[in-house]
């Protein structure tokens, strides 16, 4: 045997062995929590989890297990706790997630660029809950375990950083063990010298329509207030607040009105509200408000009703008077001396118009809210709830209000179905995904409850974000704040698609926020120079 086929020989052992251990074990890579790891996309090369977190944050990690040679089986995915040098974020606080895919058979509509919709196609956004043993936690078929050959699995995981962690690096395990074999990635973590309040500072009011077991626990987990659910029993609101920090409560008087309905029932008289505000601890009553109206900026026909439901709340409680509508001079007077409304939520082309401009800036500075709400598509540029819609439109919009000033974030609803969510979104769906954030859980064994998707999990982190900006802003260095701002997005027209810059901008921000903490520095003219 001559020395070339010697070395081929040799080599076709030794390499033709690796191969065959390629194949047999699955392939685990880490994908940005905000890509939209498709079911046949190549798999990427990243093999180490790195984030940084603020105590009381959530951070989450994406991980997916690809299949290129074979079918994987008798998946087994867990995490360790991570480890400091001064302790240890235990198990207990990292929760871990399975995505499922769900077929959008009909694309969301496309009012051209620069904001376009994704199109048909599978897409991961339903979350199955696993055990911290990596199975799942409910009763399901024995083949939810495999990974096709060919395909993505991909799982989310939550951390949680306990208020009492001390600031430093952290390091775990993420392992995946197949009958085909095992894989693993590492998880580093930078936890930072600062704590996110318990309460968010974001205002929010997303509504749940139906009656679930825990439908406020999901939504005020994720750091959203909803409206519509037993999250207002004046019994459980004590509860709620301990628990997860709460600062919108909704009263749930309606009127009627909305777009194409020019009606409103009588104002409740005064006492009636006074009644409501004295039912609620004292605490809670500055938290108090009433979507009274919504969408109704087209019906000058009911400025009179708008300002008696104003007047009445006004002269009867400090509960705040909620319409969906741009701020109009007509309704700047209740007839007490205030606003007839004081929460104005409004969509972006609204915020955009320059019409509306000088209206919004007048009810800032008069002490009125402004909050952002989005539905449906009314625009081709503004951010878009839908399920095929890239992730960073549910991530951007609190980065925007803060452009503006808003401090308040509407949804319409969290739990609008289509007929078979766990499988797809049909062609009667002409914005899937609209209205709905979150699954209902009998399908994986949790019953007459909800699960999260993706995209509600995508929300909590805007929350987590606008409280970086807030915290810079009370530390006196909001100059800093707006300048990473400003990098991310000017207005609702320009705002980054791109998931990499909006995440470097948030370690800037709280990398800033670490550094003043640690120095003990109060930022000012003199010094902001050393801190870029």
């Amino acid at each position: 045997m001559n020395l070339f086929k010697a070395i081929l020989l040799v080599s076709t052992f030794l390499f033709g062995g690796c191969l065959q251990q390629i194949e047999a074990t699955p392939y685990v890579w880490v994908a940005d929590p905000m890509h939209i790891v498709m079911s046949d996309e190549k798999p990427g090369t990243n093999k180490l989890a790195r984030i940084w977190a603020a105590k009381g944050e959530y951070e989450p990690i994406q991980v997916v297990v690809s299949a290129p040679a074979k079918t994987l089986t008798d998946i087994n995915f867990s995490v360790s706790a991570l480890k400091g040098p001064n302790g240890s974020i235990g198990q207990k606080h990292i929760k871990i997630w399975r995505e499922h895919y769900v077929r959008v058979e009909k694309s969301s509509p496309s009012l051209g660029p620069p904001n376009l919709p994704l199109g048909p196609g599978l897409y991961p956004d339903a979350l199955i809950p696993l055990g911290l043993s990596g199975t799942p936690i409910t009763n399901l078929p024995s083949n939810f375990e495999a990974v096709k050959k060919g395909k993505n699995q991909p799982y989310w995981i939550d951390v949680f950083i306990p208020r009492d962690t001390p600031a430093g690096e952290y390091k775990g395990v993420c392992s995946i063990k197949t009958a085909q074999g095992m894989a693993e990635v590492d998880i580093h973590l930078t936890v930072w010298n600062f704590e996110l309040p318990h309460r968010p500072s974001l205002r929010s009011m997303f509504g749940v329509w139906d009656d679930h077991t825990n439908s406020t626990e999901v939504m005020l987990r994720h750091k959203l207030m909803p409206w519509g659910s037993d999250y207002d029993n004046v019994n459980k609101i004590e509860y709620y607040d301990q628990k997860f920090g709460i600062n919108t409560i909704a009263t749930g008087q309606w009127s009627g009105a909305n777009m194409g309905n020019p009606r409103m029932s009588p104002a409740p008289m005064p006492q009636e509200w006074t009644k409501i505000e004295k039912s609620f601890p004292e605490k809670f009553r500055k938290m108090l408000c009433n979507y009274t109206a919504d969408e109704i900026w087209d019906e000058k026909v009911l400025i009179d009703p708008v300002r008696e439901w104003g007047r009445n709340i006004h002269n009867g409680s400090s509960i705040k008077n909620l319409v969906t509508m741009p701020p109009i001079p007509e309704l700047y007077d209740d007839g007490t001396g205030q606003p007839a409304v004081d929460i104005w939520a409004i969509l972006p082309f609204q915020a955009q118009d320059k019409d509306n401009k000088e209206s919004i800036i007048h009810v800032m500075t008069s002490g009125c809210e402004v909050w952002s709400y989005t539905a449906l598509m009314w625009d081709n540029y503004s951010p878009k709830w839908m399920i095929d819609f890239p992730l960073i439109n549910y991530r951007i919009m609190p980065w925007i209000n803060q452009v503006y000033g808003f401090n308040g974030l509407l949804y319409w609803r969290v739990d609008q179905w289509s007929k078979d969510p766990w499988s797809s979104f049909g062609k009667e769906n002409n914005h899937p995904g609209d209205g709905m954030l979150v699954y209902p859980g009998d399908p994986v064994g949790i019953t007459n409850g909800v699960v999260p998707s993706l995209r509600l999990k995508m929300l909590r982190e805007s929350v987590e974000d606008y409280e970086y900006i807030e915290i810079l802003k009370s530390m006196g260095d909001e100059d800093f704040a707006m300048k990473t701002i400003k990098t991310v997005t000017k207005d609702w027209k320009n705002w980054t698609q791109d998931e990499k810059l909006l995440m470097h901008s948030r370690k800037i921000l709280g990398e800033r926020i670490h550094y003043l903490k640690s120095q003990r520095i109060t930022p000012s003219s003199s010094d902001t120079s050393k801190l870029q």
